[in-house]
């Protein structure tokens, strides 16, 4: 076969290569949209992706093609000749209503939903393209001797044409929810690596909807206590057990991602000691590993100004404990516990991590565990209401996140949202969120005020953002003419 015959073989198969190609991509977006609230490989979602993209371009280029077969003259006198083609009247309602697009997969990012005004031009020019087609088609002594075959090809168009109308007005995202949640361990086997995704996230969103039912009972009272809930990151949960001494709050002092990381670290060193003793125990070490997960795949929605940074750090911390032997989980804790304790004169997160577990074991087994659950789904809801409306819905895209699970429960439930938050017109005393309090010390700094209290000089003694506050309540300074 030479090029001419090759060409002409293509200008004579094109058209039904090109409408069964996008036929092809119609069928497998239908069977795979409905996969991305899944775990699915990164491959497959790419596999998606793609044809997500090339279905609207498959389906332009079939119908140019139509529009180039119908310019030419001697088109409709091959069309009675060639009774096999007679088919090919359906072939622009069927592409105008695969340009629809699949109700399953209307949009595939949330920036597509951007993109409607280009939609519009799209399907008005593609309209335009099947209205020609479809009226030179119309002139076919094919279409008026079968009756059947000219209604069914009416109701495709009339049903194209509105599809294609519908699909800018509806430009959004078909929510694809997930109920996996991602895990992400960083001590045991697991160094530094994700593990499988568990199957609890209506177990965790139950804990969330009991917490807030209790803040409404038990805490709220008034606008200051209301704001003050809301900024809790774990606050409530050391009051609520007794715990709310210096030993275990200096840990939520600190900056949130910092905080995220010692009680992670601190869980893990507690599970290795203490072993799966209750269905807290199994809940709390889901959203430790969800939330660091979150540090590294997703520090965004964790919180702004997450710093990715700090998992790196632990793991080259670890490593340098742990090196390449091999323990189980109990002998791999007391090395870890024991290596910390031979060098105190030099702090780390590990180190930190290790006075933070060795105040929580001193609880009982029962109550521990209450009281780190607890921490966690405090944490979890912080997190959820800090994190922007727009990251919650750019994640739909790929399945979903159990934060945005949280964040739309915390809403239902009359939590403060983030807009609100940031118009406050005053941070409210002894609030949670740090900002009154020390929360932009470091680990290192806030476990030094566990052992010893700082006073905040006075005069030109210094200067006062050097110095950690003490003290629950703000502290006020304010800039006359004379500050220098």
């Amino acid at each position: 076969m030479g090029l001419s015959s090759a060409i002409d073989w293509w200008e004579e198969c094109q058209r039904r290569i090109l409408v069964l190609s996008s036929m092809g991509i119609q069928v497998f977006l239908f069977f795979s949209a409905m996969m991305r609230k899944c775990d699915i490989l990164s491959w497959f979602r790419s596999i998606v992706w793609l044809a997500y993209l090339g279905s609207d371009a498959m389906a332009i280029y079939a119908m140019a093609a139509l529009f180039n077969r119908h310019k030419n003259q001697n088109y409709t006198k091959s069309f009675k000749v060639q009774g096999n083609n007679s088919l090919e009247v359906l072939w622009a309602p069927i592409l105008l209503i695969h340009l629809g697009g699949q109700d399953v997969i209307t949009a595939y990012n949330i920036e597509d939903n951007e993109l409607w005004r280009r939609q519009v031009l799209t399907t008005v020019s593609q309209v335009t393209v099947s209205v020609y087609v479809f009226c030179k088609s119309w002139q076919l002594d094919i279409i008026h001797s079968d009756l059947r075959m000219m209604l069914a090809v009416m109701q495709m168009f009339v049903f194209g044409v509105l599809k294609c109308i519908e699909k800018p007005n509806i430009f959004r995202n078909n929510p694809p929810w997930s109920y996996k949640v991602s895990q992400c361990r960083l001590i045991g086997n697991y160094v530094g690596s994700s593990i499988k995704p568990c199957d609890s996230s209506g177990s965790i969103t139950e804990l969330v909807l009991q917490h807030v039912k209790s803040g409404w009972k038990d805490y709220i009272t008034n606008v200051a206590s209301y704001r003050m809930f809301n900024d809790n990151r774990g606050q409530w949960s050391l009051q609520h057990n007794n715990c709310d001494n210096e030993d275990l709050a200096w840990s939520l002092r600190v900056p949130f991602d910092e905080s995220v990381l010692l009680w992670y670290l601190a869980t893990d060193l507690c599970l290795l000691s203490e072993g799966y003793t209750n269905e807290g125990a199994t809940r709390s070490i889901e959203i430790s590993n969800y939330m660091m997960y979150l540090l590294l795949n997703n520090p965004d929605m964790l919180m702004v100004g997450t710093r990715r940074s700090l998992f790196t750090t632990a793991i080259h911390e670890l490593e340098g404990i742990i090196g390449d032997e091999t323990l189980n989980d109990i002998d791999l804790a007391h090395k870890i516990i024991a290596k910390v304790e031979s060098s105190e004169g030099h702090p780390s997160f590990i180190h930190n991590a290790c006075a933070l577990s060795k105040a929580l074991l001193r609880l009982d087994n029962t109550k521990m565990w209450e009281v780190i659950e607890g921490v966690w789904v405090e944490m979890l809801c912080f997190s959820a209401s800090r994190c922007r409306g727009y990251l919650h819905a750019k994640s739909l895209g790929n399945g979903g996140e159990l934060l945005t699970f949280v964040w739309l429960l915390l809403l239902r439930m009359g939590m403060e949202p983030l807009a609100e938050k940031l118009q406050r017109a005053e941070i409210p005393k002894g609030g949670g969120n740090g900002a009154a309090s020390a929360a932009s010390l470091s680990s290192d700094q806030s476990l030094a005020l566990q052992q010893k209290k700082t006073e905040v000089p006075s005069g030109d003694e210094g200067n006062i953002a050097d110095v950690p506050s003490t003290s629950n309540d703000s502290i006020v300074i304010d800039i006359g003419d004379n500050a220098s």
